[in-house]
């Protein structure tokens, strides 16, 4: 969070565009006579006429642009559309005049670094507070409607433990309720100018009613989700470490024997599933550090620690399995000839090696629909803008209007065209999937930044419930889960991947280059000091604080705010900061047993076992 849109590439190739539909032609979905009118979209706007749209106040008194105030999450930008295309344009994508039944697996995976305790704005906590009102309560009032209406199986929601780790905190508790309760008192009081005012007021009540109704506990309701079916959870590395490059296996044993404990602990069950960071994987082979030259004889491939705690499924980015443009071997000493020589198919996951981890594929076209800039459903001239915000509430009013539109030239939004447009752009895209080449009785996966929906994409919420309904009652589409998907039909294909993220160029450059070199060498270097440490004996209190500093240092967060350059100053300052007081920890006497009070703040993972550190 608290990022630029513009930032952010989490897609590193270009393919061509589905044609959307124009306001006036019928969706590529099935008719609303077939099944559409079971389901009818009505759009719930608070404290608005449906007919008429709501226009801001004087544009003098209140055009200013707070994104500086207010920095937020990356997410796609505006979209070449005035809407959308017509029919008679071109269809890029190929589509099966007579398809047969498949599924819609989304995985929507949700982080955030360790900020309690580390500012409030503009980049800290007011993060964490901003995720949970715009992004994770939208989603579980969206879990919970569609649990009422008796549906299961709706998709995956992959929680880092770090993020689990503050959700879980009372300090976040306490952090929401004041974030609230500001948006709440100053939608009220720009409401005597500002006509739209009342619609946010009732939209934070609204808000405020669901964070009351789950008890304040989003971990709860989630475990409680997933024990019913609605939704399957996943885990990830703890705090969001990128695994190929860690300096010592330890590392990535600990932080998955952590992500396992703090799972089991918070929700009840083991996870199956497990996302990793930046869905970057390296297979087994001779091992070396693209900065600090470490090198390793042989470190097994990231599948080898999954199976070893138990996970059988990730998420790769497509080029792992279709090839694609040639990618950069940055942590090993893979010859260029073994890159990129797997040929398989996105419409069913594959085993990844000799292992029992399957590795599910993102599938690209249904995925650019979202992501792309240029062509993307959030960049429609009708959604919420992003950057634009009245002072001083704080309050967004204008839509996107145009992809170059100038702050001064946007355009009143319209809660109503808005909903129309998510009615359109759901229709358009269960149509899509349906009617996708290819995809004949296998699973269209799509993996999204979970931020993405109601942070970034004010009306993403909405879209997906309709999507989700539709595809529930379509008659060639249904939602699942990943796993769900891998009991039901095991991967008939092992394949040998490369290297690779899904980051830009499909690599490690986004988090290798001259700008984070230092941060390789320092971490490394750490890495190896409570290598050495932990060989000593040392009271467990001790050992605990140090583990928990290294880890939140080896965030992969630090490095990409870094190269994004969207909050640089805070990124570095961060890990110096964490970096020193690991160095402090380390310079502690052995029999410490009380912590100095920024320790004690920054245990994040309180219950951590020393012994999971391990060099075997």
């Amino acid at each position: 969070l608290g990022l630029s849109p513009s930032t952010v590439r989490r897609w590193g190739r270009t393919f061509p565009a589905s044609v959307l539909p124009r306001h006036d032609r019928p969706p590529l979905s099935a008719s609303p006579e077939e099944y559409g009118n079971r389901f009818s979209f009505q759009p719930n706007i608070p404290g608005v006429d449906p007919g008429s749209a709501v226009e801001p106040g004087p544009r003098g008194d209140i055009t200013t642009d707070l994104e500086a105030p207010h920095p937020s999450p990356p997410g796609p930008e505006a979209a070449h559309h005035p809407a959308i295309s017509s029919w008679e344009d071109t269809v890029s994508e190929p589509l099966t005049p007579r398809p047969e039944p498949r599924e819609l697996a989304f995985v929507l995976h949700s982080h955030l670094p360790w900020v309690l305790g580390h500012g409030t704005w503009p980049h800290g906590e007011e993060w964490l507070a901003e995720a949970v009102v715009h992004c994770y309560l939208p989603l579980i009032s969206v879990f919970l409607k569609l649990q009422a209406e008796g549906l299961r199986n709706l998709l995956t929601f992959s929680i880092t433990p770090v993020l689990a780790a503050q959700l879980a905190d009372p300090r976040t508790r306490r952090l929401v309720d004041r974030y609230l309760e500001q948006r709440i008192t100053a939608s009220h009081a720009a409401i005597s100018d500002q006509p739209l005012a009342a619609w946010w007021t009732a939209n934070f009540d609204s808000l405020r009613s669901t964070w009351l109704k789950i008890g304040k506990d989003i971990i709860g309701v989630l475990g409680s989700l997933a024990a019913d079916g609605v939704i399957e959870l996943a885990t990830c590395a703890a705090t969001h470490a990128y695994l190929p490059l860690t300096h010592t296996e330890a590392m990535i044993q600990l932080q998955l024997r952590t992500a396992i404990d703090l799972h089991e602990r918070l929700f009840g069950a083991p996870p199956r599933g497990a996302w990793l960071p930046e869905c970057a994987y390296r297979p087994g082979g001779p091992w070396r550090h693209p900065v600090t030259g470490a090198r390793e004889t042989f470190r097994p491939g990231l599948e080898h620690y999954l199976q070893e705690h138990g996970i059988t499924w990730t998420v790769v980015d497509t080029h792992l399995v279709l090839g694609g443009e040639p990618q950069v071997s940055s942590g090993g000493d893979l010859p260029p000839h073994d890159l990129n020589i797997v040929e398989g198919s996105v419409a069913e996951p594959v085993w990844i090696g000799a292992s029992s981890v399957a590795a599910f594929v993102r599938e690209p076209r249904s995925a650019l629909q979202v992501w792309s800039r240029d062509h993307g459903y959030p960049g429609d001239s009708r959604y919420l803008d992003f950057h634009k915000r009245h002072w001083p509430s704080g309050l967004r009013l204008w839509r996107v209007t145009h992809p170059r539109a100038d702050l001064a030239d946007k355009e009143p939004y319209d809660p109503r065209a808005a909903a129309e447009a998510v009615a359109t752009h759901a229709d358009h895209f269960v149509g899509l999937v349906s009617h996708l080449a290819g995809l004949d009785h296998g699973v269209a996966v799509c993996p999204f930044d979970t931020e993405l929906f109601g942070h970034w994409w004010f009306e993403g919420p909405q879209w997906l419930e309709r999507v989700l309904r539709l595809a529930a009652a379509h008659p060639l589409l249904s939602p699942t889960s990943a796993g769900r998907r891998l009991r039901r039909r095991p991967p008939e294909v092992r394949l040998a991947l490369p290297e690779g993220s899904w980051g830009e160029g499909g690599d490690h450059r986004v988090w290798i280059n001259p700008d984070t070199e230092f941060m390789w060498h320092q971490l490394g270097s750490s890495e190896f000091a409570v290598q050495e440490a932990c060989r000593r004996p040392a009271s467990i209190t001790l050992k605990r604080a140090i583990l928990n500093q290294l880890m939140i240092l080896a965030a992969s967060d630090w490095p990409f705010l870094v190269t994004t350059g969207a909050a640089r100053d805070y990124a570095e300052k961060r890990f110096g900061e964490h970096r020193d007081r690991l160095q402090q920890l380390l310079a502690a006497p052995v029999r410490t047993r009380r912590l100095p009070a920024w320790a004690e703040a920054d245990l994040a993972f309180p219950d951590l076992n020393p012994h999971w550190w391990s060099s075997d």
